[in-house]
């Protein structure tokens, strides 16, 4: 499993815009020029990062990076899913996100 000093080493964060840029050349993506941005977005929204073979959501990359633990459940705050500031980011559980998503709805 990634640990906290593994990310520190291959990859430095920006708390403020939630970018994920290479420190280090990643094993299986040797290509990939130091300082370039890690990850790529998905269809859903969802910014993805593959690191030693393995892929991770960088919501979830960025809560370990700073907070030095795997998340339960990242909600992100703004709803824009590929905003990954530790600013925008919350953790708890799947009804605390859900119960959260609801409260911000207008219902008519």
């Amino acid at each position: 499993m990634l640990t906290r000093e593994t990310l520190k080493k291959l990859l430095s964060y920006n708390p403020c815009t939630g970018e994920f840029r290479w420190k280090e050349q990643n094993p299986p993506r040797r290509r990939i020029p130091v300082g370039r941005i890690a990850g790529w977005r998905k269809s859903d929204g969802y910014v993805q990062i593959g690191i030693e073979g393995e892929t991770y959501y960088a919501h979830v990359l960025a809560w370990l990076y700073v907070y030095g633990e795997w998340p339960d459940e990242i909600d992100h705050l703004n709803e824009i899913k590929w905003h990954n500031s530790i600013f925008n980011l919350l953790n708890g559980t799947h009804s605390d996100n859900l119960s959260r998503y609801y409260r911000n709805r207008r219902w008519s």
